[in-house]
This record gives C-alpha cells, structure tokens and sequence, in this order.
C-alpha cells in the first residue's frame, strides 16, 4: 500500500505550482464538477458558480496554500472545501446580473446512485457532491474496464429487472443478477481506488474511506 501513495494529489498540485499545464489541467478537470456542483447548491447560478470555481483553483495552485498545509493532518477533500468556503466568502456579492441556464441539471446515473449511495445530509453538501463525483468517475471507469458490467448497470438504472437484462444482454435471469451485483461491488472498489489517489498515506486511506462509507451502501444480494 505505501507505494500507492508515492505519487498523489499533492505532488500533482506541486507540479502545477511550478507551471505544468498538464498537472493544472489535471487538477482543474478531476476535481472541477463536485466544486461547481456545491456552489450551484448553495444558489450561485452556473456562471457565477464556473467562475468561483476558477478562483478557487486559481488559489490552489497560485497561493502558498501547500506549505502551510499539514499533509499528515490536512485531508485534500477538507483541504479544497476551506479554500471554496473561503473564496466564497471572499467573493460577497456575485454578481448576478446575467444568468445562464436557468434550474439546475439533473444528476446524472440517479438510479445507480440510489442503489450505492445512501441519502446526504442537507448540512454535508459538498461530502454529498463529492461521493457523487466519485460514483460518475468509478462508473465511467467500469465503462472502460468492463463494458458488460456497465451495461447491465445501466440497464438496471433504466428499471428493467434481471429478466429484462438477461433477455437483453444473452443470459439467464440468475447470470444477470450476479453481473449486476458483481458490478456494484466493481463499482464500489472503483470508489475506493479513487480515493486512494488522493490520499498521502495509508491512514489518510482508512480514515478517509471510513468517513465517506455512510455514503455508500453494500452490494444487494443477486
């Protein structure tokens, strides 16, 4: 396990500091959507919440934020939620003139969402965004590494039943039931490998897969 946490988020924020465009692209891309997806439920409209979100990435990777920053003590998901908080207490009014977009978009993968996921607390927002932007990564993973897998999740996302899916994908109703827990739990393991590429230590691991499970839910039984 130690030599999993060799290379981390926090070498990539370094690489960016000193001015690899392909580490601050890197960052910016992977941890973009739950920092968006947080100051959206916090009222900001799309612009206002892009642009905050440019800021608070700008910061990272700009300010002297690192070498103050306790790596044995600083999880990298709290670490980024302080900065958002601080730069939208920064910000004070955003403006709001020019709105774009209107509501705010469906989540995507609801169905796969309510099957792994449990319910977020209203007062653990970001955690809640942040376990959604891990799903949507581990499934988009799932697609690459076992397309079979993936499409029996999303043809249980569309509420077909295991007959249906069997049906579908040339199977018995029992072999789908199995892909399709087999599946969750690939999901879930996705989860964590995610996790662990944010993470500088294996205690951060632990910890941090520790605090997150409430989000998550154990594969149903086939």
């Amino acid at each position: 396990m130690a030599d999993a946490f060799s290379t981390t988020i926090w070498n990539t924020i370094l690489q960016a500091r000193a001015g690899r465009i392909t580490a601050v692209n890197q960052v910016v891309e992977k941890y973009r959507p739950p920092v968006v997806a947080f100051l959206r439920s916090r009222g900001h409209s799309m612009e206002d919440a892009e642009d905050l979100a440019q800021e608070v990435f700008l910061t990272v990777v700009r300010d002297d934020l690192l070498a103050r920053a306790d790596r044995e003590r600083s999880r990298f998901r709290t670490f980024l939620l302080s900065i958002v908080r601080n730069v939208m207490a920064n910000a004070g009014r955003v403006r709001r003139a020019s709105k774009r977009g209107g509501g705010t978009e469906p989540l995507p993968l609801d169905g796969l969402l309510r099957d792994i996921a449990s319910p977020v607390d209203p007062d653990d927002t970001f955690d809640g965004e942040w376990i959604q932007h891990l799903l949507r990564l581990a499934v988009e993973r799932l697609r690459e590494v076992d397309p079979g897998m993936h499409q029996a999740l999303r043809l249980r996302e569309e509420d077909k039943n295991h007959e249906e899916v069997a049906s579908i994908m040339g199977m018995t109703a029992k072999q789908a039931a199995n892909l399709v827990q087999a599946a969750r739990k690939k999901v879930s393991d996705l989860i964590r490998r995610e996790i662990e590429a944010y993470c500088s230590s294996s205690e951060e691991y632990r910890d941090e897969v520790a605090y997150l499970k409430r989000y998550l839910k154990s594969p149903e039984k086939p």
